[in-house]
């Protein structure tokens, strides 16, 4: 797949954007020894990654937004061996008991996140993780749990992917011609990022008139199989992975009011726990950019008994700054752009310097 296509799902986030360093240098930092020494010289920061997807795009069976996986399952486990190499990777229970003052976190402490609930955090991630002895946690968009009704940026890529239009007027960014795959993947890039920008109840009917104007319907079956259903989620929280909420629906906080934000943060919460039988105390933010939530979110999830939550800002960030803010803690965007000198390279702070750079 061509670069301009391997961009993150945040569609609309600067932090997430990336390591723009040069690939020669990016090679030579990793190659050189350079990255190993800058990661035990700053030994006593927080560095979390957020994946979503571990796949292959090439698979004929792949369903949704290409740009959501983060890593094919042979380089997700070639970044777990740098991980357990250069870090010690902690659990979420152990990052949550060190932030209440009990207990210390190892130098050069790591988690391991996931984001949203797919099926191949089970089938792919989960394996390797545990054939390694690492934890890692998953937070979960309940409402999406055992259903088939596809998040709306996998609707649009499966709509954009096969209409066999060659020309349509799409809502939100007007006449598009279609070509090959690398276009249409970018045209999806596209269009997500306008999505990601309007009010989230009217993604819904957007999404519909998408696919009214490509002429493609999603039928019941076409996304079974890609979310985990309950008896996954509980499979995955006995086998090594500890769980958070991430909503019920997906919604960007600040883009819904204060009342529906509390209602997403509490239910998703309460359902959890009831399927699950374990406390919910860490929350990631839908989209997660300092454009999708605010102060205001961060006391509701605190009022409604959260320790900690996660954004997409981008990481690593120093041990006491983590304590000092834990409603906001940063996290590491992998994408499959990231072969292994590029993943060395965002460990040790690059993209947090590309993103100030870029005014994070």
């Amino acid at each position: 797949m061509a670069g301009n296509a391997m961009q993150a799902k945040n569609h609309s986030s600067k932090s997430s954007s990336g390591l723009k360093w040069k690939p020669l240098a990016v090679s030579i930092g990793f190659k050189s020894g350079a990255f190993a020494t800058l990661n035990r010289v700053w030994s006593s920061r927080l560095t979390i990654l957020t994946y979503h997807r571990v796949a292959d795009p090439f698979d004929p069976s792949f369903r949704g937004l290409a740009t959501n996986i983060s890593a094919t399952p042979a380089a997700f486990e070639a970044q777990l061996d740098l991980l357990r190499q250069w870090f010690n990777v902690v659990s979420l229970d152990t990052l949550l008991d060190w932030l209440r003052g009990d207990g210390d976190l190892p130098p050069r402490a790591a988690l391991i996140t996931f984001d949203d609930g797919y099926r191949d955090n089970l089938t792919a991630a989960l394996p390797a993780l545990k054939a390694r002895g690492l934890p890692a946690v998953i937070f979960v968009t309940t409402g999406q749990i055992g259903g088939t009704r596809p998040f709306w940026w996998d609707h649009a890529a499966y709509c954009i992917a096969k209409t066999e239009c060659t020309e349509a007027e799409l809502p939100l960014i007007g006449r598009q011609g279609f070509g090959g795959w690398d276009a249409r993947v970018a045209l999806t890039q596209a269009w997500c990022s306008a999505a990601s920008r309007i009010p989230a109840e009217r993604v819904g009917p957007v999404i519909e008139q998408l696919a009214e104007r490509l002429d493609v319907q999603v039928d019941a079956g076409t996304f079974a199989g890609v979310y985990l259903d309950w008896d996954e989620v509980r499979r995955m929280a006995t086998n090594g992975f500890d769980l958070g909420a991430h909503t019920v629906n997906h919604p960007a906080l600040a883009q819904v009011s204060d009342a529906r934000a509390r209602e997403e943060a509490t239910a998703s919460k309460t359902r959890l726990e009831a399927e699950t039988g374990r406390p919910i105390r860490a929350f990631a933010y839908p989209h997660g950019s300092s454009d999708h939530f605010g102060e205001q979110h961060e006391r509701i999830l605190a009022e409604e008994g959260y320790l900690t939550a996660f954004s997409t800002l981008s990481g690593p960030q120093s041990s006491s700054s983590a304590r000092q803010a834990p409603m906001r803690i940063r996290r590491i965007h992998i994408s499959l752009r990231d072969d292994l000198p590029r993943f060395a390279g965002k460990l040790v702070g690059g993209a947090r310097i590309e993103a100030m750079r870029g005014g994070e």
